[in-house]
């Protein structure tokens, strides 16, 4: 019997022992009033870690279903048993180049399949310990090859589609690449930089659903084009087969995933992860999940809340990039859940239509995703008559005023005459949200909530934590934090004098944010100085200023490099102010800039084209679009938009953080450009040298 067949018989007799079932932990206080949720009890370690040290109160749970597993090789053979006949994978049909209806591979069938692609992968010469590259949207065989990889203990190192060539260039070379899994679409990158790519000698390209050619003369076509490389199809790997002995299974000291970060202030940076400590945040979301957390002293209780328990019979929509640690830890925790997961066609214009197709019950996304939601129902609302509009804002009043007061997010009245058209625009089954990467606007999650009847949790984690750090809870009605710290995670704060942010700040401690657990990573990939810069005393530095409130929760305040301080002495988070802009009509983007020694903000607004277009139409504005965002009477618009938001508290930011002056840009900032990183966020030190003289005009 080999080492699998006996791991799977210890799998199915702990699974027949155990039981699924979400419990109440119970943590006893003095006084429940004064209770700080996500302060814990005091013990030996939080002592050694410092006073400062805050924990989640929700025990970590290593094991998961009676099981102790120490690998995602071993967790991912544990999903299959458990759920194996049931549907896992999901992914539209195409007829005539257009995507039908979702059909659906089961756990089983992704076992078998990434078994095949795991034998096939030694074949073609894939060797244990070393690197496998992926380079493609979000699709089942993403999912197939992570866990052959898994298998054959070869690390995963991600590749973004739409990084700039110089960025594709150093992660491939410094991971020494040799082969890659590639999307047709994304081909024509990588033949871009082939020349800089001494290492590559294989790649597996996958097929274009929309495309008439079969794959078979693509890859022959590829053939031709590059004679250097070896071009296999999916399905060609899938029939190769191995003589050599199957390789041992991983150990939870092996790498798992080299994630690279998104490169906001250079060039990316690749995060070791390896398999205890991607385990160690899966299972400490999934105690999250499961339990709720009850503070008694004795005579009465306390609920605090959890996670909402998003298990079987869950659909979930997975378009974030699997390059991006939430969607792939959010994604690997619904998998241990028995949660169904489709894939999108991967193009931003057919968002709403893989949604309206495949109902998902909650998403995974990033505020950027809602904002734009956020701006798309309004644009709607008003488009109707003064009647509907004021049905509207009534019932949004209405509710968003009952979430503050009582925290209950639906209503008998409003949901069905007002808010269902909405939700029905989305699928008419989400229930939940959960939204990371970024602050989220204030205003925007009370309006997600309200319109949509469900939970926005909000959560914080990086890169270099396996993603996770903190979360909301279910019953905590303030939005605008990030929660208490997940179980296992030790948080703590550290002064930053040179910005003004003190743990001994009164009444809320601010500093730079902290991490330590066993989710931590160790170590940046080759780049020994970043590490010491980033890693100290095995805590994780994460560079984000945050603050506690008197409740526990923590408040996100920038990025520490982001932070800047105004002539008068106010300290600015340009971040948080980007997005409560970029959430007024007529705003695309925003971009905050504001001069050391300067009294006031400027701005650089992307216009939302068909507003601009419309607008300047109905005004008698005449000229091309880009005469029309030189306008001064566009610009002066603009700024009545921002005030006016400003007056009604639809913006909620303060008179030093409203823009004074405003440069209208009329072509979007992308990814494509390197002004935007795969996850939307702005490389604000390119952005700014970009705009150098716009800003230098805009003070004079």
């Amino acid at each position: 019997m080999s080492k699998e067949d006996e791991y799977c018989q210890l799998i199915k007799e702990a699974l027949e022992n155990s039981e699924n079932v979400t419990t109440e932990m119970r943590v006893k206080k003095d006084s429940i009033d004064n209770f700080c949720y996500s302060i814990s009890e005091s013990t030996l370690e939080e002592r050694e870690l410092g006073e400062d040290t805050r924990r989640g109160c929700i025990p970590f749970q290593q094991r998961l279903f009676g099981v102790d597993v120490k690998t995602m090789y071993e967790l991912y053979l544990l999903v299959f048993i458990r759920y194996g006949s049931k549907k896992f994978l999901g992914h539209r049909v195409v007829s005539s180049k257009k995507a039908g209806p979702y059909v659906w591979k089961t756990y089983k069938e992704v076992w078998e399949e990434s078994n095949m692609f795991a034998e096939g992968l030694r074949g073609i010469g894939g060797r244990t310990t070393e690197c496998f590259g992926i380079m493609t949207k979000n699709r089942t065989e993403v999912i197939a090859a992570e866990y052959a990889c898994h298998k054959n203990n070869m690390a995963v190192v991600h590749v973004y589609g739409q990084s700039s060539k110089q960025e594709t260039v150093h992660v491939m070379r410094e991971a020494e690449l040799r082969i890659v899994l590639c999307g047709i679409k994304e081909m024509e990158k990588l033949f871009a930089v082939r020349g800089e790519l001494e290492k590559l000698e294989a790649v597996v390209v996958l097929d274009d659903p929309f495309s008439d050619t079969p794959i078979e003369e693509t890859v022959s076509a590829f053939r031709e084009r590059d004679s250097t490389l070896q071009f296999y199809s999916w399905g060609e790997v899938l029939g190769r087969t191995c003589t050599d002995p199957v390789p041992e299974p991983p150990s939870g000291d092996d790498i798992c995933y080299i994630l690279y970060t998104s490169g906001t202030t250079g060039m990316p940076k690749g995060a070791v992860i390896r398999h205890r400590m991607f385990l160690a945040s899966i299972s400490s979301v999934n105690s999250t999940f499961k339990n709720e957390l009850v503070v008694t002293d004795g005579t009465a209780e306390k609920r605090i809340g959890q996670l909402r328990d998003f298990g079987q019979g869950n659909v979930h929509l997975s378009y974030l990039p699997l390059a991006h640690v939430l969607e792939k830890l959010i994604f690997s925790v619904l998998a241990v859940n028995g949660v169904r997961a489709g894939f999108g066609q991967g193009k931003p214009a057919e968002f709403l239509d893989d949604i309206q197709a495949l109902r998902p019950t909650f998403l995974v996304t990033v505020p950027r995703v809602l904002t734009k939601i956020h701006e798309m129902v309004l644009a709607s609302v008003e488009k109707k008559n003064r009647f509907a509009k004021g049905l509207f804002y009534r019932a949004l009043g209405s509710k968003i005023s009952a979430m503050k007061r009582t925290g209950c997010y639906r209503h008998w009245l409003w949901d069905r005459l007002v808010f269902s058209a909405i939700r029905n625009v989305f699928g008419g089954r989400l229930r939940g949200f959960f939204c990371g990467s970024a602050p989220l606007p204030d205003n925007t999650a009370n309006f997600i909530k309200a319109c949509f009847s469900s939970e926005v949790f909000q959560g914080y984690g990086q890169t270099e934590t396996s993603s996770i750090g903190c979360v909301s809870t279910d019953k905590d009605n303030l939005v605008g934090h990030v929660g208490m710290p997940f179980p296992g995670v030790h948080i703590r704060l550290v002064d930053v004098p040179e910005l003004g942010f003190t743990t001994r700040d009164f009444p809320y401690p601010r500093g730079e944010i902290c991490m330590k657990g066993e989710n931590c990573f160790e170590e940046y990939y080759k780049d020994e100085q970043k590490t010491k810069e980033t890693v100290q005393d095995g805590w994780v530095l994460t560079g984000d200023i945050g603050m506690w409130d008197r409740q526990g929760r923590l408040w996100i305040v920038d990025r520490k490099k982001n932070v800047f301080k105004l002539g008068q002495g106010e300290y600015v988070s340009p971040e948080k102010i980007e997005g409560i802009l970029d959430t007024a009509p007529g705003v695309f983007q925003s971009l905050v800039y504001g001069k050391r020694d300067g009294s006031y903000l400027v701005c650089v607004v992307v216009p939302d084209r068909k507003y601009l277009s419309g607008w300047a139409e109905k005004n008698g504005i005449a000229g091309s679009y880009e005469d029309i965002c030189k306008n001064e009477k566009t610009t002066a618009h603009y700024l009545g938009l921002i005030a006016e938001g400003r007056r009604s508290g639809r913006l909620d930011i303060s008179g030093i953080e409203t823009p004074r002056k405003l440069y209208l840009e009329p072509n979007p900032f992308t990814v494509e450009e390197g002004q935007l990183t795969a996850t939307m966020k702005a490389k604000r030190r390119k952005l700014y040298e970009l705009y150098a003289d716009v800003f230098e005009e805009l003070y004079s």
